[in-house]
């Protein structure tokens, strides 16, 4: 700001210095302070918009960095809810997340429900996750793992 103080004292001096009617030279100040009022006042409004935008941005910067930390919650913590669906009585309910729990009780109907935190077993019959055996075919299925199981269960019991 002192520069610009310097050089209008500069150009005011060189006005006075060159203009020798004193109506004439009080028309040119004029129009010099009115020049410099615009810019000053032009200046002045675009502060204000930056100001503003800078504020805006700091309000999407905590906005983002508090959505950033649920996501990082989410992701990163161990703990936290898991929908179980009861392969009894089909209720869904939530159990915090313990991968040392192998078991939990429905809520509903009581029964105990195994819990495998770390394999999903897919059955190639009913695209459901099924353990060791087939559960969910009966013995008019058509799929390899159930006539596999029917055919030992017939030869376990012919002997």
């Amino acid at each position: 700001m002192a520069d610009i103080t310097k050089k209008c004292k500069e150009i005011i001096q060189e006005l006075e210095n060159n203009i020798k009617d004193s109506d004439d030279l009080e028309f040119a100040k004029q129009q010099v302070f009115s020049l410099l009022e615009s810019f000053l006042e032009e200046i002045e409004s675009i502060q204000e918009t930056a100001e503003k935008r800078v504020e805006k941005l700091i309000q999407n910067q905590s906005e983002l960095d508090r959505r950033l930390s649920t996501i990082e919650k989410d992701i990163y913590e161990e703990e936290g809810d898991f929908e179980i669906s009861c392969p009894y009585c089909n209720h869904d309910f939530l159990i915090d997340y313990d991968e040392l729990k192998n078991e939990v009780i429905c809520p509903e109907c009581n029964n105990t429900i195994e819990l495998d935190w770390n394999e999903e077993h897919d059955c190639s019959c009913c695209h459901e996750d099924c353990e060791d055996d087939c559960h969910h075919c009966d013995d008019s299925c058509d799929c390899e793992d159930c006539d596999d199981d029917y055919e030992e269960d017939e030869d376990n019991e012919d002997m």
